[in-house]
């Protein structure tokens, strides 16, 4: 189960203190928060303190680790909004200005301070009427929303969405010694590890995470579910309805309302797996989970790899028609190399040979034999006309033949 994205929810409390330092808040609210700081002297903002969470046992069964109170007093203190009742889809109505981790014994808690301004609708509840509300004590419940975490297993120590892990928050079971022996029992919760806090609720009641159910309704979809724990569940939790797999004298049906034996379902199951024993086929139904995990992966891997794939082809794509223009480039700086060649060296030029040359050297190559033939050529063949409109005149008499030449 996929808890990375969920947000979740804990009961906290405003406080009953003392007098708060409003000169300190009003200062964080100037230097760190305020747009235009001139609001501030145009309305008095409103302070109050709250215990936004603590490491105690919450109705259903989860505690704070510590891990998740110090970022919750980090978060806090950096500046989180304060919402009506986790209406997160709309806008809040004050915001967190301290925050801070403590522990007192064995209780570890963190204390926030948060601010408003009067006069501010941003819904249907104006400030005006939270601050009377806080003032006049009616409105005491807060709850956090935080996300990011992990739910580990007071018993096991396994994250309570693990297969491996049977134990619901809030159900107590047998506590063994080390030669398997009962000596008592022990109450299941889910310790809350590294979560980060989203925001900050005024609530009529201190909300709770829905871990405990969550985890019932996947013990039940697995059938793995005893039929009292069930009724304790949806008793706790009025308006649970968890689907129970039949049990021996429970008393539910399976399919069709007929009652299931399970020692011929195990039975079954042992013979389908070509397993004899129930330690069998405990091992052979954790192979196979093992080997469901692994294919998972697989398909996680081979997923990225048709990823890498879709981009690599779109990359591809882009780069051909750039490739085809460096391949013209380069057909056109040959043949100016070659002219400039025959221009420079004339018949005694051999431009087959040179092609070949040309074709496999670098583009510096190619360009430094172009230019060098073309101060040869420059030189052969100097640049302007050379020929002339008027013959210069001359005074030599034209040659003429002797009459002796003519006399036989």
């Amino acid at each position: 189960m996929d808890v990375q994205t969920q947000l979740f929810t804990h009961p906290a409390r405003v406080l009953t203190a003392g007098p708060l330092d409003s000169e300190r808040l009003l200062a964080l609210v100037r230097e760190q928060h305020a747009f235009d700081a001139s609001v501030l002297d145009e309305r008095t903002p409103f302070f109050w303190p709250a215990e936004i969470s603590s490491n105690r046992l919450d109705a259903y069964y989860t505690r704070m680790a510590p891990s998740s109170l110090r970022n919750y007093a980090a978060e806090a203190a950096a500046g989180v909004s304060f919402q009506n009742s986790h209406a997160v889809d709309k806008l809040g109505f004050g915001r967190s200005l301290t925050g801070a981790y403590s522990e007192e014994g064995e209780l570890a808690r963190v204390l926030a301070e948060f601010y408003t301004i009067p006069g501010l609708r941003l819904h249907d509840v104006s400030t005006d009427d939270f601050i009377l509300g806080v003032r006049a004590g009616l409105i005491r419940d807060v709850s956090i929303g935080f996300y990011n975490c992990t739910f580990r297993c007071s018993i096991c120590g396994r994250s309570i969405w693990d297969y491996e892990c049977p134990h619901i928050p809030g159900v107590k079971y047998a506590k063994r010694n080390d030669l398997g022996e009962t000596v008592g029992e022990e109450l299941a919760f889910a310790w809350v590890d590294d979560a980060h806090l989203a925001e900050v609720s005024a609530v009529y009641d201190g909300a709770t995470p829905g871990a405990a159910i969550l985890k019932a309704q996947q013990e039940a979809d697995g059938g793995r579910l005893r039929p009292e724990v069930a009724q304790l569940l949806e008793a706790r939790y009025r308006g649970l309805r968890l689907m129970r797999q039949a049990w021996p004298g429970s008393g539910a049906g399976g399919r069709g309302g007929e009652p299931v034996d399970l020692e011929k379902l195990i039975a079954d199951v042992r013979g389908a797996l070509g397993v004899a024993a129930d330690a069998d086929l405990v091992a052979a139904v954790r192979l196979a989970n093992d080997e469901a995990k692994r294919l998972q992966a697989e398909v996680a891997r081979l997923q990225t790899c048709e990823q890498r794939a879709t981009e690599g082809a779109q990359r591809i794509a882009e780069l051909s028609p750039l490739a085809e223009d460096g391949r013209q480039y380069r057909a056109d700086l040959v043949a100016a190399a070659l002219a400039e060649g025959v221009r420079a060296l004339g018949n005694q030029f051999a431009p087959d040979t040179y092609r070949a040359i040309l074709d496999a050297a670098p583009l510096e190559t190619i360009k430094r034999m172009r230019d060098d033939w073309r101060v040869v050529g420059d030189q052969v063949l100097p640049g302007g006309r050379l020929t002339r409109d008027h013959a210069p005149a001359t005074n030599s008499k034209p040659v003429e033949t002797p009459d002796a030449a003519y006399r036989s």
